[in-house]
């Protein structure tokens, strides 16, 4: 018997097939096309990350998502690099510049035998070396701290005290020497200029706060030589300044600026009824460094 040969598969059939195995890889839910499959309700999708771009609106367009949740947000906040505002921040300072005491003038009461006379020293210039200490906050562009200012003592000397065309013939001849300190609290406001470059900020400031002073005095004469009371006052400081901070390393900057402080009234009481009154101002060129927290 022999083997009956196989022949062709007829035309329809071949159609149908092809049909049938287009449709399977096709069909949406079936085969290449179908993608990945929807999730049942008690299965929770894999998290993917998308970077620094996976804002609200980007997770909106996503997902449908609406907010983002505690988590995310908190990696988001741990990608994005350091800002250096929005911080607290502590500053230190060297200053070098000049303390002045000026329009030196004659108060004395009315009993005083030389009431009517006019100081001959009317002013004293000093040259100061001044540290800084600030704690305060950055919220860009403005600043605010709280500084507190060591300042050195400085000496006035009027030999002597009051100028003789001036004083009454009965009166005595004197030398006042007087040792002058101050303490100094400021509140400082900034205004700083960020579009010079990244971490390149020149600045403006105002300044406003309280000077107390402390003047020990010796008051002499020709024939002695007495300590006379330490006198201290308070008096209200303003002043203004220039300067530029410097990004260093993350967080740190270098700090350079120029200062000028009117610091109100100095009081001299060496004797009961002798009363003399000085202005207090100084300006110092300050440098130092400014560390966010």
């Amino acid at each position: 018997m022999g083997i009956k040969k196989q022949g062709k598969i007829p035309r329809f059939r071949r159609i149908w097939i092809i049909s049938v195995c287009c449709s399977v890889l096709l069909w949406p839910d079936l085969g290449l096309a179908a993608g990945p499959r929807p999730l049942k309700p008690t299965q929770t999708e894999p998290r993917v990350w998308y970077g620094n771009s996976e804002t609200v609106s980007f997770k909106r367009a996503l997902g449908g998502s609406e907010s983002l949740t505690a988590e995310e947000e908190k990696r988001i906040k741990d990608m994005a690099p350091p800002k250096d505002y929005d911080r607290p921040y502590i500053r230190y300072n060297i200053a070098i510049g000049r303390k002045n005491l000026s329009g030196i003038i004659n108060l004395s009461n009315s009993s005083y035998a030389q009431v009517n006379a006019t100081v001959a020293e009317g002013s004293v210039r000093n040259n100061q070396r001044n540290t800084l200490m600030a704690v305060g906050y950055d919220w860009n562009p403005g600043r605010f701290d709280l500084e507190y200012v060591w300042t050195k003592s400085f000496t006035y000397s009027a030999n002597p005290v009051f100028d003789p065309a001036t004083t009454n013939p009965s009166g005595t001849v004197m030398t006042l020497n007087a040792l002058i300190s101050n303490k100094v609290l400021l509140g400082n406001f900034y205004w700083d200029y960020r579009d010079f470059g990244e971490h390149i900020y020149p600045y403006m400031l105002v300044s406003a706060g309280g000077v107390y002073n402390t003047v020990q005095t010796a008051l002499t004469n020709p024939q002695s030589a007495r300590l006379t009371p330490t006198t201290h006052n308070f008096s209200w400081a303003l002043g203004w300044g220039a300067g530029l901070r410097l990004g260093v390393i993350k967080g740190l900057f270098l700090d350079v600026h120029f200062r000028y402080l009117k610091a109100g009234h100095i009081n001299f009481r060496p004797e009961y009824s002798m009363y003399l009154r000085g202005n207090h101002s100084f300006y110092w060129y300050g440098l130092g460094f400014m560390y966010l927290l």
